[in-house]
């Protein structure tokens, strides 16, 4: 199945939170992330960029604001020798079968259209087309990214299953498993899990799966967050549920805040400094103590772009995990920009969590 996603209008596609939005909102329905072409307001050659489209994918999703929406409805009729018709409040070509208000299908060379108004604020109209081809992601941690490729590959293989990999940290592989004609995805899913057995993280959101797999233990988790500010905090509470499982985070930027709350030695602070796996395992170790729950993640590094050093540069974090009988800290180095080091600081936190505390998590 060729699908592409097409966001019509600036008003939409310069709204970062409303296309965060749509995007969700696609995934949850297609359950994948979307091949994305961009077209701007009034654009002369839109009746030939959709024709276009349309030879070339089997499936289009149109998201456009309400001035393009009608003009976009006139040229779908005009691409299919179709009339306009007011139907359930909404103009579309009158030979459309599929509709509900402001969302419709319609058909052109062969390619099948769903056409949404989409307005910022307001709840996005139901997606109309269906996923036709089966797509399951699934994540694989602490694994060496070409031995697991082998594996997966040969896997695929045998049970006619595509697969397209992606390394989200050096210890985080994300993996898309589509079927082909008479493949079985569910064998090949179970046995991918059954060879790769506390490596293997169903879904594409390693905290969901975090969340899920502390629910049914009866755990909790807490954090004690320096250069990611909460960010590792607030994935775990995006997680329907996560409050069965999330005890409290504690974002402690400064050094006077770390000593304080957490119980950071001073001595630590000053001879070693806040990014530093000394300080990272008093903080986890803090976090533990105040929030009394069973787990603790914390984190300290710096972002960037300033504040680096030659001996503590840009991008450097120290991750620790604990529970009342362990606490296992990492050094890592992440490139990118400030943003991108805090994303995937919050990521190999989530992953060292998994890494150092299976058996007593998932198993």
């Amino acid at each position: 199945m060729r699908h592409i996603l097409i966001i019509v209008g600036e008003e939409i596609h310069i709204n970062e939170p409303f296309m965060d939005y749509i995007l969700k909102r696609f995934k949850e329905h297609f359950t994948h992330t979307p091949l994305i072409s961009y077209i701007g307001n009034s654009d002369k050659e839109l009746p030939f960029k959709i024709e276009n489209l349309a030879k070339n994918y089997d499936y289009l999703t149109i998201i456009a604001n309400e001035s393009n929406f009608y003009t976009i409805s006139k040229i779908l009729c005009t691409l299919s020798s179709d009339s306009l018709e007011l139907k359930n409040d909404t103009l579309m070509p009158s030979r459309t079968e599929l509709f509900v208000e402001n969302s419709f299908v319609a058909e052109i060379l062969e390619a099948k259209i769903n056409l949404l108004k989409a307005c910022p604020n307001k709840a996005l109209p139901v997606f109309l087309l269906e996923n036709t081809t089966r797509t399951e992601n699934f994540m694989l941690n602490a694994v060496n990214k070409d031995d697991a490729l082998s594996l997966l590959v040969s896997l695929a293989d045998s049970f006619n299953v595509n697969i397209f990999t992606s390394q989200i940290l050096p210890e985080l592989v994300l993996v898309r498993a589509t079927n082909q004609k008479f493949g079985q995805i569910d064998e090949f899913l179970a046995s991918v899990n059954e060879r790769l057995k506390k490596h293997f993280i169903k879904g594409d959101n390693i905290a969901e799966f975090i969340v899920s797999s502390l629910k049914a233990k009866g755990l909790n988790l807490s954090f004690a967050e320096s250069c990611t500010a909460g960010l590792v905090a607030a994935k775990l509470g995006s997680i329907s549920g996560a409050s069965e499982v999330f005890s409290g985070s504690l974002v402690t930027y400064s050094n006077h805040i770390k000593n304080v709350w957490l119980g950071v030695d001073e001595a630590v602070l000053e001879t070693k400094g806040a990014v530093s796996s000394q300080c990272v395992e008093q903080m986890a170790k803090g976090a533990l103590n105040m929030s009394g729950a069973d787990f603790a993640i914390a984190i300290s590094g710096i972002a960037g772009p300033g504040g680096g050093s030659r001996e503590k540069p840009v991008g450097l974090v120290y991750i620790a995990v604990a529970n009342d009988e362990h606490c296992e800290v990492r050094e890592c180095h992440f490139s990118g920009d400030r943003d991108y080091i805090r994303e995937q600081s919050a990521l190999r936190a989530y992953s060292l969590l998994l890494e150092s505390f299976w058996d007593e998590i998932v198993e």
